[in-house]
């Protein structure tokens, strides 16, 4: 580099310095800086003002890699519901249900409830967890781990049904990150957007390599 050319770019760097003041940095402008960006960034349009619908809708209409979804109006609903596609998808009965107090007050009718216990989540078994939010914008469930609430639930198994309240389902990303701002932080958290997949050099897609093969959603209206 030329002398010249070395000694127009240190100007430049200096006389940027120079009338980037103190003011223009201040914690105030950055923020207002951010929100603006915020308020003007592009979304992935919804097909419903509704959450839920908007979330279903992304569902049926296939843009959720191997996911299929249902809504039950009650919690007591959920063990026939889940008997149902245990016969429909031609699986084992066996199933390792999250320790919740949700989950075990119910009547699981014959269904051979494993625990979550991670040795017990051999091949062909199906798990069952129930997610804290879900993204209408991009079809996504997110599990924030905690006690009883083992995150390798989410992996281990072949099949996975995941049952969310419907009043936890927000439009869009920006929405989750708002309700996380103002909740304690979990130690992890876990976006989940359809079935485990991955793609080899000629673009054939294989379902259940890190994962599940296939996810059932089952929204409920009313959890209590």
């Amino acid at each position: 580099m030329s002398q010249s050319a070395r000694e127009t770019i240190l100007n430049r760097l200096s006389n940027a310095a120079e009338n980037n003041t103190q003011e223009e940095n201040s914690v105030e402008n950055i923020n207002a800086e951010a929100q603006a960006l915020l308020k003007n960034s592009p979304h992935a349009s919804l097909s419903s003002e509704n959450p839920v619908d908007a979330f279903m809708a992304k569902i049926e209409q296939g843009k959720v890699i191997g996911t299929t979804c249902e809504q039950l109006d009650s919690i007591d609903e959920l063990p026939g519901a889940v008997a149902d596609y245990l016969v429909e998808k031609n699986l084992n009965t066996d199933i390792g249900i999250q320790e919740l107090p949700i989950f075990e007050q119910l009547d699981w009718q014959g269904l051979q409830n494993t625990g979550p216990q991670l040795d017990g989540l051999r091949d062909g078994l199906t798990s069952l967890t129930f997610a804290d939010f879900g993204i209408a914008e991009t079809g996504s469930v997110v599990f924030h781990s905690g006690e009883n609430k083992p995150v390798l639930l989410n992996f281990l198994s072949l099949h996975q049904i995941i049952v969310i309240q419907e009043d936890s389902i927000l439009s869009l990303l920006d929405d989750y990150a708002q309700q996380v701002n103002v909740a304690k932080t979990p130690r992890n958290t876990i976006f989940i957007t359809g079935a485990s997949g991955t793609t080899d050099i000629e673009g054939v897609l294989v379902q259940g390599a890190h994962g599940p093969c296939e996810v059932h959603i089952i929204i409920i209206k009313r959890v209590k």
